[in-house]
């Protein structure tokens, strides 16, 4: 929100060509020359001057660190030229039809919003390849369904000597991605030297070949639930629709309400109505099963692609979801233990329901502090060597935070209706058990970890019962769960769920591991399709395979919504209607309209950027896209950078309840900037 007041203020300044005074400027400062100095300071509105460009710049100075700085330009109408062709045509909205739409299978979603892909280029040159890219970049242009359209029969071709696999949101982004891609290419050698630049576009050089690793599915549980959780999916891809028809079902006779009614908004709806979604899916009687079904459907959906699991492992929740991948349990069954697995928690009566907070620092050093906190507080979650989560008594709890606090760590409470994973969680688990027993358990049909122990589970079900009953009071060994699997051979980890928590544990767990690859599937930053197809992208550049059988949108599909078919040819142009499934991959002839091309309205605009990170330059290739992907850029301050603050006398606020907030000197490293987003 930093700087949007300005921002406005310019927009209008720029339409209304008017150059705004300064508030409250009166005295200029002496210590400049005002007469030789290029720049004035406006104390009157007055007319903004013709015969120039009319640019302006915005910075923006957060409270919490961050700093945007906005260049801005009007617009320049004799760029723009409408035209009228006797074949240009409106968009009509398509509806599905009544013969192709089913109460299951329709589109949640615009059609335009789940048509991205991830296509594979390849040739037997450099040379060659850049021209297969322009011929896809024009056809991609003149076909609006170009993504779905040529996607099978681009994955079943077989690859040359190079090849670059892109994850591309629409037709017009391939074509803008095709240029960055060749422009990073000049410059180096993509296919030997990785490019940062190039991945943060999801764009992959590499040459073919194939392996095949033991793959790992790493379940998430509560907390990565989100409202409109695979909505997406499930309008691209079938087996993600029947997953939630399933879970619908079967919940509506659980605890008598259906799962995509809550969590699944619908067109219109207000940012109020999208928060009392986000409250009612963070009650555990709703995000149990929403977390478990998300789970179970990228995994079905991944299955359907041949991408199938050696070993399972879950966090916490997450672990019911393995536990059906690894056959203990039906997806009936695991969804009725963890709603009576959220029921008898909410249910215990005790005195204190306790509290949860997440402590960065590795358990060796939280664990032998938490002994200078008087009443009941243990460690509940071995995340990984830079996250401990705690559980206790509230009080303890809340001096467990002010402690680790004081010692320059940082410490945050966890939103929780109860301490899970902790002893004031045990008076659940006799109830627990007896429901478990009602339920029918098999032996694992492949390898499973649990959270208890970090071993495998084992075949007996009395004791796999005994397992998940003693898990609700046990703290999660996740990082001794990680090197278990990959001790047991596991290369290739994949979060098979939404958001990325899992995926960054194991990154910092497994950190020293040069032979690993760690992937996840579903994020609502990037969009569910979006981040799916960045997975594939990893797989084919990565030389894993991919089953794309039943993907043949012209011919044998299995795997696509028929709702969402239906609406690519609908449509599609007529030529690749009717030629079927070889026009689609032919669209990129050079023998296509050129001048229909140019005859569209154009505007051109630019746009600057800098970024943080010591690494490289602030203006550097790729900024934008390093901001807008997510990427974490803070760097650790190192101590000669914090003595530094010290030795500049910087004085800071500390704030009060009651309101009598002062000011102190900074004198101790402890309280300088740990983390920072510093300029290379």
């Amino acid at each position: 929100a930093a700087g949007i007041a300005a921002l406005i203020k310019t927009t209008l300044a720029l339409y209304n060509k008017v150059l705004p005074p300064s508030v409250n400027f009166e005295t200029p400062n002496p210590n400049v020359d005002w007469t030789t100095c290029p720049f004035r300071v406006i104390t009157k509105a007055e007319a903004w001057p013709d015969g120039k460009i009319r640019r302006a710049n915005v910075s923006a100075f957060g409270f919490g660190g961050t700093n945007f700085h906005v260049a801005m330009e009007e617009m320049n109408d004799t760029l723009l030229q409408q035209k009228t062709t006797t074949t240009a045509q409106a968009a009509v909205p398509v509806t599905v039809s009544a013969a192709a739409q089913t109460p299951a299978y329709t589109l949640h979603v615009p059609g335009e919003k789940i048509q991205s892909d991830v296509l594979t280029f390849s040739a037997a040159t450099k040379e060659e390849l850049y021209q297969v890219l322009d011929r896809a970049a024009l056809a991609a242009v003149l076909d609006p369904t170009y993504l779905p359209s040529i996607s099978y029969h681009n994955h079943i071709a077989k690859p040359g000597a190079f090849a670059v696999t892109i994850n591309v949101e629409s037709p017009e982004k391939l074509k803008e991605k095709i240029e960055f891609f060749k422009k990073i290419a000049a410059k180096q050698d993509v296919w030997t030297t990785e490019s940062l630049h190039l991945r943060m576009k999801s764009i992959y050089p590499f040459t073919p070949s194939e392996i095949k690793p033991k793959v790992c599915f790493m379940f998430p549980g509560q907390g990565s639930q989100y409202v409109d959780m695979m909505k997406d999916l499930a309008s691209k891809y079938k087996v993600v629709q029947d997953t939630f028809d399933e879970a619908d079902r079967l919940l509506l006779g659980i605890i008598g309400q259906t799962l995509t009614e809550t969590l699944w908004s619908k067109p219109g709806e207000t940012k109020e109505q999208i928060a009392v979604r986000e409250a009612a899916i963070k009650k555990t009687e709703m995000t149990q099963p929403a977390v478990l079904t998300a789970d179970i459907a990228m995994m079905r959906l991944l299955s359907s692609f041949g991408i199938k699991p050696d070993v399972v492992m879950g966090h916490s929740l997450g672990e019911y979801a393995a536990a059906v991948a690894a056959g203990i349990f039906d997806f009936e069954n695991g969804l009725k233990a963890v709603c009576t697995r959220g029921k008898v928690m909410s249910e215990i009566r005790v005195e204190d329901n306790g509290k949860m907070a997440s402590i960065a620092a590795p358990v060796e050093k939280v664990e032998p502090e938490l002994s200078r906190i008087s009443g009941y507080v243990a460690v509940a979650n071995k995340n990984c060597p830079t996250q401990t989560v705690i559980a206790g008594a509230s009080k303890s709890i809340d001096d467990a935070i002010a402690m680790f606090t004081a010692m320059g760590i940082q410490a945050v409470q966890i939103p929780v209706s109860h301490a899970f994973h902790s002893a004031i969680v045990r008076p659940a688990m006799p109830q627990y058990r007896a429901f478990l027993d009602t339920l029918k358990f098999n032996a694992p049909i492949m390898p499973i970890t649990t959270n208890v122990t970090a071993e495998f589970y084992p075949s007996d079900p009395e004791k796999i019962k005994d397992l998940m009953v003693t898990q609700i009071s046990h703290s999660v060994e996740w990082i001794k769960q990680l090197q278990t699997t990959y001790d047991s051979g596991v290369r290739l980890f994949v979060e098979c769920g939404p958001k990325r928590v899992l995926s960054a544990l194991a990154t910092s767990t497994l950190a020293d591991k040069k032979d690993i690859k760690v992937v996840a599937s579903n994020h609502p930053k990037k969009g569910g399709i979006v981040e799916f197809n960045d997975l594939f992208a990893n797989f084919i550049s990565s030389g894993i395979h991919v089953d794309w059988k039943g993907t043949d949108m012209y011919g044998d599909n299995s795997t696509f919504n028929p709702a969402f078919v239906n609406w690519v040819t609908s449509n599609a142009p007529q030529a690749v209607q009717a030629a079927g499934k070889t026009s689609a991959a032919c669209a990129c002839n050079e023998t296509e309209d050129e001048e229909s091309m140019k005859q569209k309205s154009i505007v051109i605009s630019g746009i600057a950027a800098g970024g943080p990170g010591s690494w490289d330059k602030i203006f550097r290739e790729g900024v934008l896209d390093e901001i807008l992907s997510g990427r974490n850029m803070i760097e650790p301050v190192s101590s000669e950078i914090q003595q530094k603050q010290i030795d500049k006398h910087v004085e800071f606020v500390i704030k009060s309840k009651d309101g009598n907030h002062r000011f102190e000197r900074l004198t101790s490293p402890t309280q300088a900037i740990k983390l920072a987003a510093r300029g290379g």
